[in-house]
């Protein structure tokens, strides 16, 4: 990298904010105009409704006071199961990696990164999350982590095992929030969402949440728009599940579909699980370590029960030792572990594409 560059890392303003939407429109080339917040507005308002909070998120990068990379850092709050107790964890997900094509090549991404990582650490995050190229993000901590199970589902199956459909399913609205929150906490592992998370989704253009709800039960199901075939989240009881199942089907004219659930004990993997030809099970993307000891603090009560059962004695771990752990915790070295290797139960954390950036 040419260490002369006149450059800066930095959160972006309210100044910067609507140069920063055609600089990213630009580097993931994007035909459409202003395609960030018309297809990720939970995380790209529109630019007279957009706080300086959320602006912030993005930290852009500036060559001679222009804008030619970035990126962001958005706030989640995710809640996880793990050994029978709830631990909630700070997460950076890691959105809109970029640079300018005519900046590319430089140095200037790696410098972006770890400069990305100081700054998470400063800011108190416990992991951070990303989707991309594997091999790049690990240079910096990132891996796979975490369990998603992906079921396929064939109309000609389904319509064998599944009797009653007719139920009242709609496009799901605002007053159907408390109905979409109180079934959506039924999954173990879930980033945390707020009434005014589940208004933005409902607005989005991209996706599309179905409902139904009457004396027997409720369900709903969200799916992207321009990719029916892929549910992206699904809960509910049996009945309501198979009836959005089947409706969905039908109405897109559809042979088979595909459902992501979150590798957990549930009922509703019970019944994905009995309709389903074909069951594959996938990591959840990468996750890195921001802070090796806020996180060995939440975990350490689950840690040393496992261990003193072991008869493993942690008590004197230095922070090396104890990032290597709670790397197997959340299955890092899935498939690198040697004989004599230290074996506790992972985390089987789950983020929905919903809640994605």
């Amino acid at each position: 990298m040419n260490n002369n560059l006149d450059k800066s890392f930095e959160k972006c303003t309210p100044k910067d904010y609507e140069e920063l939407l055609l600089v990213i429109n630009e580097a993931f080339m994007k035909e459409e105009d202003n395609w960030f917040v018309k297809h990720l507005p939970h995380i790209f308002p529109e630019v007279e409704h957009a706080t300086s909070k959320e602006i912030a998120n993005n930290r852009i990068l500036k060559i001679d006071n222009k804008i030619v990379g970035c990126i962001g850092i958005y706030p989640l709050e995710l809640e996880t199961a793990y050994q029978g107790s709830k631990v909630n964890l700070t997460v950076g997900g890691i959105g809109t990696v970029c640079i300018l094509k005519d900046y590319r090549n430089k140095g200037l991404m790696s410098f972006m990164l770890k400069e990305t990582i100081k700054m998470m650490y400063d800011e108190g995050y416990d992991i951070s999350w990303l989707i991309g190229d594997r091999l790049r993000y690990k240079n910096y901590g990132w891996d796979y982590s975490g369990r998603t199970c992906k079921f396929e589902i064939e109309y000609r199956q389904l319509v064998k095992l599944v009797d009653d459909t007719e139920k009242d399913i709609h496009l799901a609205t605002i007053q159907d929030i408390p109905m979409l929150s109180g079934l959506y906490d039924n999954y173990e592992n879930r980033v945390s969402r707020s009434t005014d998370n589940w208004e933005i989704n409902l607005e989005r253009s991209n996706i599309a949440i179905k409902c139904c709800n009457d004396n027997s039960g409720k369900g709903y199901m969200i799916y992207e728009k321009e990719n029916p075939k892929c549910i992206l989240e699904i809960q509910g009881d049996s009945e309501h599940i198979e009836s959005l199942l089947m409706k969905h089907m039908l109405d897109n004219e559809l042979k088979q579909i595909t459902v992501l659930h979150p590798y957990e004990n549930s009922e509703v993997l019970s019944c994905l699980n009995r309709l389903a030809s074909n069951l594959s099970i996938n990591h959840c993307d990468q996750m890195n370590i921001i802070n090796p000891e806020k996180l060995w603090d939440k975990l350490y009560p689950m840690i040393k029960e496992q261990c003193d059962k072991k008869n493993i004695d942690i008590a004197n771990y230095e922070e090396n030792d104890k990032r290597q752990l709670l790397e197997k915790i959340f299955a890092f070295d899935f498939f690198d572990r040697k004989d004599g290797d230290i074996r506790l139960e992972p985390i089987n954390w789950w983020m929905s594409c919903i809640d994605k950036v």
